[in-house]
């Protein structure tokens, strides 16, 4: 006996046509399967294996693409190693444990503003070290700039004294103004709220300047008493440049410096 190659219907070595689906045997052998499977002689339907050979070619150009995709997605999220070292300040206060904990605090903050997810941040308290490993960041140099710096907001008066300091901001964001300017905009805690309206309305007319780490970001004059609680930083050229300072300015300022030591 033999079998249909089309049905697997059992025919007998004379058929002519298959009984079960009626599959006509134009030639000796056509279209009858051997028992083990092997046809004896080609398809009638040559355009099948065109058609297959079209369907794994084209799987293979998908799996070659999707490879090409997911390893440069891998080597865009290298994992990064960041050692950065605490150093004291000018007067040579010493560093405690508690700074410590605040800058590793701090620098989670930055990074979450970064948008950087899952970074991981230890501290060695005995060397006044803090390491960081972060991965899928595009932008390191800038990503380490904002990292280390001290992030000191200041509030100074026309004479250039202190009157207001970063601890009395409960939020900051990039923003374009009315002017179309990119700015940051600040949000005072309700004691700071009070300190910047009396501020403001003491010296009308006259120049507040907006410092951070020593250097001047805005100083613009008063023309009115400022009660709300609101104040922006202009003169940010992008909108990048505007929410990295956002970033400092809401995560706090560090209660040490950090030198970078090592990075790769």
């Amino acid at each position: 006996m033999k079998y249909c190659s089309k049905c697997g219907a059992q025919l007998p070595v004379d058929s002519k046509f298959c009984v079960a689906c009626g599959s006509m045997i134009t030639q000796l052998g056509e279209g009858i399967q051997e028992p083990g499977g092997n046809v004896g002689l080609p398809s009638q339907n040559p355009g099948k294996g065109m058609k297959f050979k079209i369907i794994i070619g084209t799987l293979i150009a998908v799996i070659l693409v999707a490879g090409g995709f997911w390893g440069w997605r891998i080597v865009a999220q290298k994992g990064v190693h960041l050692v950065f070292q605490a150093e004291p300040d000018k007067e040579g206060k010493t560093i405690t444990n508690n700074d410590m904990d605040k800058a590793n605090t701090t620098i989670a903050k930055r990074l979450n503003g970064l948008g950087v997810s899952e970074p991981v941040i230890k501290t060695d308290y005995d060397k006044k070290q803090i390491v960081v490993d972060i991965a899928g960041i595009k932008e390191l140099d800038n990503a380490v700039e904002v990292i280390r710096t001290t992030a000191k907001l200041t509030f100074r008066d026309p004479q250039g004294y202190v009157v207001l300091g970063g601890d009395q901001i409960s939020d900051a964001k990039a923003s374009i103004g009315q002017s179309g300017q990119f700015v940051v905009s600040l949000t005072f805690t309700s004691d700071g709220a009070k300190k910047f309206g009396d501020l403001t309305s003491k010296y009308i007319g006259q120049r507040i300047g907006i410092y951070l780490d020593d250097k001047l970001r805005t100083n613009p004059t008063v023309n009115t008493p400022i009660l709300n609680g609101q104040a922006e930083i202009t003169g940010y050229e992008t909108m990048e440049a505007a929410t990295d300072d956002a970033v400092l300015m809401r995560s706090g300022s560090l209660p040490v410096s950090l030198t970078i030591i090592e990075k790769r």
